[in-house]
């Protein structure tokens, strides 16, 4: 993957069909401007047996090809949530998940970071030994200012590589506070190679890892849109020496949604609906539930209805719009999934012309 500068965007997404499918979905014209980080899901979980519902290989057999076929730009691919495997061939998950990406066309970096384990490690050394690029994704705890720069020389000694052939993501996760916003200014002041990473990102969310309680409309400050706006505002003083990307978490939280048991879970209908500074977040009744409660897909009518009502709905933006108006006309408005799928088509849609708007970096 080549360099890029601030004019881009990286969303971090779960590699679920939902979020694959907005990828999907994208005009060419925002697409080009997007470098998704895309964090490869685990299994689902059998809470009755106590285990993963398939294995590590059967987990991810199709999931190369589906991505392929929804994205065909470079992306960020993170793989270690998922453990060292192997795989039944003996293969890191890894190296087989780039090896079989690139197979089908789709080129991908793979993530790293200080405290991925060695044999992870390992595979990503193959890779770059085999020309790849690699990404090195920070929490604030593992940023040099805190941290000390020995271990990101550490890291890259071990991977064979350079700054000039790493990405970088300082992700400050849901921290999103004051404090935060002035840790990640002097990160960027004093960051160890700082012209010579092949990018540079700060990413982060200010999404909560819950929704507000009640039904009706709930309005959210996207405190992190602020925060990067404000770095690329010129107001700091002095000019910082490199703009950084912008990167967040598109419509989740930091976890990237909690799996839940399915036997106790309830589900409300909820919509998620960027605005320029602001979510606002729509609910309306039961879409599953126990004792006869649930109403499926006609839980969502009303929140689609308070979203179309408000006065930062841009009927007509995106497919999101396409899909919301005959769902707040009392049509039935499918599952989580869609729900999932148009809100992150929607706020990246968004989001990329709003970086654009800052001008030049």
């Amino acid at each position: 993957m080549l360099g890029f500068g601030a004019d881009k965007y990286v969303p971090i997404l779960l590699t679920k069909r939902g979020e694959r499918r907005a990828l999907e979905s994208l005009d060419p014209v925002i697409g080009d401007e997007v470098r998704p980080l895309l964090v490869v899901h685990e299994a689902d979980w059998d809470y009755d047996l106590g285990q993963p519902k398939k294995s590590l290989d059967e987990h991810l057999s199709a999931l190369p090809s589906d991505l392929a076929g929804s994205w065909k730009r470079p992306a960020f691919i993170d793989m270690n949530d998922l453990g060292d495997g192997p795989l039944a061939s003996g293969v890191h998950p890894l190296s087989w998940f780039h090896g079989e990406a690139a197979s089908q066309g789709l080129e991908l970096t793979p993530v790293v970071s200080t405290i991925s384990t060695d044999p992870y490690l390992d595979a990503a050394q193959g890779l770059v030994a085999d020309g790849s690029d690699v990404c090195v994704r920070l929490a604030v705890d593992e940023w040099p200012a805190g941290a000390g720069p020995a271990d990101i020389d550490e890291l890259l000694a071990h991977l064979g590589t350079s700054p000039a052939e790493c990405h970088l993501v300082l992700d400050m996760r849901d921290d999103v506070g004051a404090a935060a916003a002035r840790l990640a200014l002097a990160e960027l002041r004093t960051l160890p190679y700082l012209n010579d990473w092949r990018s540079l990102t700060v990413a982060s969310t200010a999404i909560p890892e819950s929704m507000p309680p009640g039904s009706g409309l709930h309005v959210l400050p996207r405190h992190d849109w602020r925060i990067y706006a404000a770095l690329r505002s010129g107001a700091v003083a002095p000019p910082l020496p490199r703009q950084p990307t912008f990167g967040d978490y598109a419509v989740n939280g930091a976890s990237l949604g909690v799996d839940i048991n399915p036997a106790v879970m309830q589900i409300s209908a909820t919509l998620r609906y960027t605005t320029d500074n602001e979510w606002l977040v729509a609910k309306g009744g039961l879409f599953k539930a126990h004792g006869g409660k649930s109403q499926g897909g006609m839980a969502v009518p009303p929140a689609a209805s308070l979203l179309v009502s408000h006065p930062s709905y841009e009927a007509g933006h995106c497919a999101f719009e396409d899909w919301l108006a005959p769902v707040a006309a009392g049509q039935s408005g499918s599952n989580p999934e869609a729900w999932r799928r148009y809100a992150t088509h929607h706020h990246i849609t968004k989001t990329v012309p709003q970086i654009a708007s800052l001008g030049a970096p």
